[in-house]
């Protein structure tokens, strides 16, 4: 069994093994353990982002592939863009509406836009009336065209 640890500072990842448990100074437990007796070809892939925010290293692992999901590389690449806090927003959000990249585009033009807060006080509507809403507002259309077009098709119902 090995645990993983990640240095902040540094943005180092280590190991620990059977003869070497004790992590060096300033490394912190990643949350991830690996168990290398119940699969045979047990592997851990380890992915780090800068945040410009808090100046700190921060990491993604991967265990059993090394390739990352759509929500893993927009994790990297919003982490180094916008910030930690930032990016989890943006992921959340996306994740909601639909989770395909198409989304994650769609509601970064919306955070570029200042509408972000916005959109997560609507979270509640149907999901595809919020897409849908989404999508009008990334598109350009103005925050109270999109605000009529929600409550008529919310009346229409």
């Amino acid at each position: 069994m090995g645990r993983i640890y990640f240095n902040e500072r540094t943005g180092e990842f280590w190991e620990s093994h059977r003869r070497s448990r004790i992590p060096p100074e300033g490394f912190k437990y990643a949350g991830v353990t690996m168990h290398y007796r119940r699969r045979v070809k047990a592997r851990w892939y380890g992915y780090r982002y800068f945040c410009p925010k808090c100046g700190l290293y921060h990491p993604l692992i991967v265990k059993f592939r090394n390739f990352l999901a759509v929500h893993e590389r927009r994790l990297l690449e919003y982490g180094a863009k916008y910030g930690c806090d930032e990016a989890k927003r943006l992921l959340r959000v996306g994740r909601l509406i639909g989770g395909r990249s198409v989304h994650y585009d769609m509601v970064e033009k919306v955070r570029e836009r200042g509408l972000l807060d916005w959109l997560e006080s609507r979270i509640d509507l149907p999901n595809e009336l919020l897409r849908k809403a989404v999508r009008r507002l990334a598109r350009g259309d103005t925050l109270e065209d999109v605000e009529a077009w929600i409550i008529a098709s919310l009346i229409k119902r």
